[in-house]
């Protein structure tokens, strides 16, 4: 990362400061003052409907105020007199393009027009307006003003509204045109806004920012017009031509047209645009400013900085003649003082800690001695404790020897004490005969004597057999234990010989060994640590896991598991010594692999065997050993192995 100078790194972030500050402060007005622009623009369009709406009433009440006038004379004058005052009132109001006067049969007598036409003209007398909807209308509603609805006028062609008024027996209409009447509107409407004018059938008469759609588009598929002409609340904000307006309407009560104002919203209004506009400005200005004047008040402020810098400098490099620095700004004349007072401090310092180290040296060296010589007398007493250590173990190993040639050498005497009995016998049985042959031996006494000499026999053979299996299997684990050779072997066969060999131990009490290993499970390892462990494990399990006369099960079984991930056998076998008994407490945790940990300490325990087992799995087998237990409901010790143990040649 590319590092900066004080002048760049100060400039950076005043500019940084002065962008985000004035970013804050422009959004805050913009906000503060959006909301009130808003409001405006709403206050202002419903006060331009309603002033729409009464400056349309009002024009619309004049050209009512005429035809009153107009209807009242018509019987009083003559058709010449009255002709010559239908002319002043059409000129006196620019709405009226024409004015008709009815008599009691709907047929024109006098006609007034903007074209300067005389009243009376021959073209014009005589129309007959009995059948338009206007006079049938005023036929049944006398002395009251009646509009009509939109009608192409028979004098000019253009689009108009008719209004008219029946006092007595005569009628008098007058024809306003709607072009007019639209220019008056947008004459006193201001530029900020759009101005929609609907009919009271929907249609829409005028729109002052787009004159194509006039007299083509129904409101009824606009929204907001619709909900207008409904006479429904708007919107804050309605869309129409993908733009936002603040509307309102209001509605003219002779015409029954609907006059919708909307000025834009948002961004489009007009006064928000030169706001933003105006923030940017006072931005740009003021970050200009910022950008041209900070140089100069940074090189100065950068100066002292610079002083400072060098005076550090001579201090880091140890120099004796170190100028004062003078500044204007207090900050950075007490930082001077102070650097020098500290690079004072500092050369006194040195002082005191050469001298120290002197004599610390002479310290370290003389308890590198009493060190050395403590290390020695230690490493001395870590190698009689390891002899010492390893002499119990191997105690350990050949007293659980000796306890198995004890055990053995009992089991032994029982079926060669038979076997001697029976061929004791045999041998008396034997004598009797000789004596029987020199007397005259019969054949039944012959017989007699070969069923007993099967007999003794068969006795001799059984226990002799029994005893050599004894022998055989005592020598398997004995070698086994001595040798720690490395071997092929099935595991079965290992198992059933340590039960052999514990026979002794394991008849004298009512508990059942199960062994539920299939055969054929052939691993290349060292027979001897796993008897060894398994000897430890059921001789443990013998002393601790049952109360007296309690008959117990311990289930020795055997599965493939996968082997941990650290591992690259790819077959590994767990061996499960499992019993039924109070098993361990939870507070012994896994102290109970600790050398010379036991619960039976003066019971003829030395703590060493579970110690032993766990260091012949890890160290020796390459695998590990764990138990789980839950109180009265039995353990289970887990030896997990490779079928083919670590090569450690």
């Amino acid at each position: 990362m590319k590092r900066l100078s004080y002048r760049s790194f100060f400039f950076r972030n005043i500019m940084i400061v002065c962008f985000f500050s004035l970013l804050l402060a422009g959004s805050m007005i913009y906000f503060v003052n959006n909301s009130a622009i808003s409001e405006e623009t709403r206050t202002h369009a419903e006060t331009t409907t309603k002033k729409l709406a009464t400056e349309t009433e009002t024009r619309l009440t004049e050209a009512e105020d005429s035809l009153y006038i107009l209807n009242q004379v018509a019987p009083l004058l003559d058709i010449q007199a009255f002709a010559e005052i239908i002319d002043g009132a059409i000129l006196d109001h620019e709405l009226i393009r024409a004015i008709y006067v009815l008599n009691p049969q709907g047929m024109t007598v006098a006609i007034g027009t903007k074209d300067k036409r005389t009243a009376l003209h021959n073209d014009y007398i005589g129309i007959d307006f009995s059948n338009t909807p206007l006079y049938q209308n005023l036929q049944h509603r006398h002395n009251q003003f009646i509009w009509s609805d939109l009608f192409v006028s028979v004098l000019s062609g253009d689009t108009s509204v008719g209004v008219g008024i029946k006092t007595n027996e005569y009628a008098v209409i007058a024809e306003l045109s709607l072009q007019s009447i639209l220019e008056t509107l947008i004459s006193v409407n201001d530029e900020s806004g759009r101005l929609w004018v609907i009919d009271g059938r929907g249609e829409l008469l005028a729109d002052t920012r787009n004159t194509d759609e006039a007299g083509i588009l129904n409101v009824r598929t606009v929204q907001f017009m619709s909900d207008a002409v409904a006479d429904k609340p708007l919107d804050d904000v309605v869309y129409y031509d993908n733009r936002p307006y603040h509307a309102a309407y209001a509605k003219s009560e002779k015409l029954g047209w609907m006059f919708l104002w909307g000025t834009p919203s948002g961004l489009h209004n007009a006064k928000v645009q030169n706001l933003i506009y105006y923030i940017l400005l006072l931005t740009t200005s003021f970050l200009f400013f910022a950008f041209v004047l900070s140089p100069f008040w940074i090189k100065r402020i950068s100066s002292n900085v610079i002083k400072l810098r060098k005076q550090a400098e001579a201090i880091a490099h140890n120099e004796s003649n170190i100028e004062t620095i003078n500044s204007k700004v207090s900050e950075f004349q007490e930082l001077s003082q102070y650097m020098l007072e500290m690079n004072s401090n500092i050369r006194a310092r040195e002082d005191e800690l050469r001298e120290l180290n002197r004599s610390l040296e002479k310290k370290v060296d003389q308890r590198t001695n009493e060190l050395s010589k403590k290390n020695h007398d230690l490493t001395r007493s870590m190698e009689d404790l390891h002899t010492l250590q390893e002499a119990l173990v191997q105690s350990e190993k050949l007293a659980s020897l000796g306890g198995l040639v004890a055990g053995v050498a009992h089991e032994l005497n029982t079926p060669i004490g038979n076997a001697i009995t029976s061929l004791s016998s045999q041998i008396s049985e034997t004598k009797s005969l000789r004596a029987k042959i020199q007397n005259g031996m019969t054949k039944s006494d012959l017989n007699q004597y070969l069923d007993f000499t099967d007999l003794s026999s068969d006795i001799s053979y059984r226990n002799v057999k029994r005893a050599a299996e004894l022998v055989t299997s005592f020598k398997h684990v004995a070698n086994d234990q001595t040798s720690s050779i490395r071997r092929d072997f099935d595991l079965k066969n290992v198992v059933n010989d340590v039960l052999l060999t514990l026979h002794p131990m394991t008849k004298r009490t009512s508990h059942r060994v199960d062994v539920k290993i299939e055969d054929g499970i052939i691993m290349n390892s060292y027979p001897g640590v796993i008897v060894q462990i398994l000897t430890n494990l059921i001789t443990n399990t013998f002393t601790h896991a049952w109360l007296k006369n309690e008959g117990g099960l311990l289930v020795i079984s055997a599965k493939t598991i996968k082997p941990p991930m650290y591992e690259h056998s790819s077959q590994w076998i767990q061996i499960s010594v499992k019993d039924n008994g109070v098993g361990i407490p939870a507070e012994f945790g896994n102290r109970v692999f600790d050398p010379f940990f036991t619960s039976k300490s003066g019971l003829g325990g030395t703590g060493l065997g579970l110690n032993i087992a766990i260091n012949g799995a890890r160290q020796i087998l390459g695998g590990t050993l764990k138990y789980r237990s839950e109180p009265d409901q039995g353990c289970e010790f887990l030896l997990s192995v490779p079928l083919k143990a670590p090569d450690y040649s």
